[in-house]
């Protein structure tokens, strides 16, 4: 039950971080309140970084850039719906800032408390955060980031 089994080989990059942070997250806090799905990928992302040698904040920009930097509120509530690799880098980015802005204690409030209550939790509405977020994101990389978003696409992170 609490077993974690990778396979993996010479051209298949292993998730292991990924993965693990699945098991004890999910071991430690429970599920995540509905909806789960964008913060328990996101933080199993989070957690194995970088992606093909980017961080999380450049894959974003890089989104942010093209236009195509989703909706907080669609990445939350649609997040199974959206194409898999943008949905999952952006997660983690989102997460990510989360962590680094609030912490983890907040972060781990979200989680059991749900997107929800994202303004009584972190004392921030949502669309301030959002406007920040995407600042940070600007400031980071002024210009479009040299990211292959095809070859994500394509390979994943390996």
């Amino acid at each position: 039950r609490h077993t974690l089994l990778i396979a993996t080989n010479d051209s298949t990059r292993a998730y292991h971080a990924h993965e693990l942070m699945h098991a004890l997250s999910i071991g430690l806090w429970g599920r995540a309140t509905e909806p789960a799905d964008w913060i328990q990928e996101g933080l199993a992302v989070y957690a194995d970084t970088p992606c093909a040698g980017n961080e999380l904040y450049v894959i974003a920009a890089y989104h942010l850039h093209r236009g195509s930097l989703l909706p907080l509120d669609t990445l939350a509530a649609h997040f199974r719906a959206l194409p898999d690799m943008q949905a999952y880098m952006q997660a983690g980015a989102v997460v990510n800032y989360i962590i680094d802005r609030f912490g983890i204690i907040i972060f781990h409030r979200l989680w059991n408390e749900g997107w929800s209550g994202f303004e009584k939790i972190t004392g921030e509405p949502v669309d301030r955060f959002e406007a920040e977020y995407r600042a940070l994101l600007l400031q980071r990389c002024q210009e479009e980031p040299n990211v292959d978003w095809e070859q994500l696409v394509r390979h994943g992170c390996g």
